[in-house]
């Protein structure tokens, strides 16, 4: 991203949350990211009371309610997997944390900078501070998936969704191992061929087979035995 990172300090954080969201905090400490501000808001004792993250400038708000709907229908499919949700904004007249059948585009707030448009959203910090980006699961996987395509001959073009969405850390812990393990690939690389292979069929393109070669006859090697 080249956009502008949020210039706010800790005060403005602990104003944001109180303005936006309706949470009241006596200070907030930043926990630092590399694009974004985020903020871990606390009361007159120290302790943690929700997470504070404020958006670069060149984040998309599509991307963000593409996020909070996907955590909102996993929560609704799964009421057990712990998965963080942003909070209703202020501005909605009923700010808390969300519910089923919210409008992701309630689940944000327009803070600026200047010139600049930054996002603003807010979780249950209980929730937040176990929570991690579902891309810090999956850092090997895009040369992985280029090493198993090479070694297996194919052409694998790897799209990956929701890269940002917040997933439970040991929950990401566990699901590592299965996503890179290279059997499972290998199985879903050859289902994906031969589903274009079968595409190829329908359309009446026919995909390339192998021959096999008897004395001065030629064979297509899938092909059913002659009769006699």
């Amino acid at each position: 991203m080249t956009g502008a990172k949020p210039g706010l300090r800790d005060g403005d954080a602990v104003a944001l949350g109180a303005a936006l969201f309706g949470v009241r905090a006596a200070a907030a400490r930043d926990l630092g990211s590399e694009r974004d501000r985020t903020f871990l808001l606390q009361g007159q004792d120290g302790a943690s009371v929700a997470v504070l993250k404020v958006s670069n400038s060149s984040e998309d708000r599509d991307v963000l309610d593409m996020e909070a709907a996907a955590a909102l229908h996993v929560t609704a499919v799964d009421p057990g997997l712990r998965v963080a949700l942003p909070w209703r904004a202020s501005a909605g007249g009923d700010p808390g944390p969300a519910r089923a059948g919210d409008d992701p585009v309630a689940l944000r707030a327009e803070w600026r900078d200047g010139d600049a448009v930054h996002w603003v959203r807010l979780y249950d910090e209980t929730l937040a501070c176990r929570m991690r980006p579902f891309a810090d699961g999956i850092h090997g996987f895009p040369r992985m998936v280029r090493d198993v395509a090479n070694s297996l001959s194919k052409k694998v073009r790897l799209e990956i969704v929701g890269e940002a969405i917040q997933v439970d850390r040991d929950l990401l812990e566990k699901i590592e191992a299965p996503l890179t393990h290279d059997p499972a690939l290998d199985r879903e690389i050859e289902k994906a061929q031969a589903k274009a292979d079968a595409t190829a069929d329908a359309s009446g393109d026919e995909p390339r087979r192998p021959f096999r070669r008897r004395g001065s006859q030629s064979k297509r090697a899938d092909a059913p035995p002659a009769t006699r």
